[in-house]
């Protein structure tokens, strides 16, 4: 059974609306995400610069006890909240700040490579906390050469948070606008077609054997 004109094209509407819907929704949550995670990574590289030149002397990596505080104290450089984690080129912990507690950030192959070459990397990990945490890998040179990875994480929390409240919006407000728009598209379609209606229904009666109807021109 062929559908009415004025429910095909309320559903071509429908679709058209819901379609540019989705497509917007999409975009703007892959924009911010990945704004997100820019201005983390940025700020990783930043911290992870100053943390470096604050620890780092030629020919010794030894660290004071509680090494994330005495940056804050003495340096001015705030850490509290983030992890930090120093290796020897050999991929061995040297040191934890006090934030991982009992945790570490997991060194993979393909990171301590990159960074044996010189290579910085950036990477989500899972299951160092409750929420994923971006980390920096960073390769300590002396000389040209490498002699220690430097890895400071940030936990995404904030960034989780404002990420999963807009799917949320965006998967309650989509469908709203889309039964909406169907409504409007509807209430539109029925306007524009009304003519053709009216001259389909004259049409009817005057093949019926009505031959004094007119249309009204208005």
């Amino acid at each position: 059974m062929s559908l009415p004109i004025r429910a095909k094209l309320t559903i071509w509407y429908t679709a058209l609306v819901a379609v540019s819907l989705v497509t917007f929704g999409a975009i703007l949550y892959i924009a911010l995400s990945k704004s997100l995670t820019t201005s983390i990574d940025n700020r990783l590289l930043s911290l992870t610069n100053m943390v470096s030149k604050a620890v780092f002397k030629p020919g010794t990596l030894a660290l004071p006890q509680d090494f994330d505080i005495f940056l804050e104290h003495f340096f001015g450089i705030k850490v509290s909240g983030n992890f930090i984690q120093l290796l020897d080129k050999q991929g061995k912990i040297i040191f934890t700040s006090s934030t991982l507690g009992k945790s570490h950030i997991p060194l993979y192959n393909t990171t301590y490579q990159h960074a044996i070459n010189g290579g910085i990397t950036y990477e989500t990990i899972y299951g160092i906390e409750k929420y994923p945490t971006r980390v920096i890998t960073f390769p300590l040179l002396e000389n040209g050469r490498v002699i220690a990875i430097l890895q400071i994480g940030d936990p995404l929390q904030e960034s989780t948070v404002v990420i999963n409240a807009l799917f949320y919006v965006l998967v309650v407000v989509i469908p709203f606008a889309v039964m909406l728009g169907s409504v409007v598209g509807w209430f539109f379609v029925k306007q524009a077609i009304s003519p053709v209606d009216e001259i389909t229904r004259m049409a009817r009666r005057i093949e019926a054997g009505s031959l004094n109807e007119r249309l009204n021109v208005s």
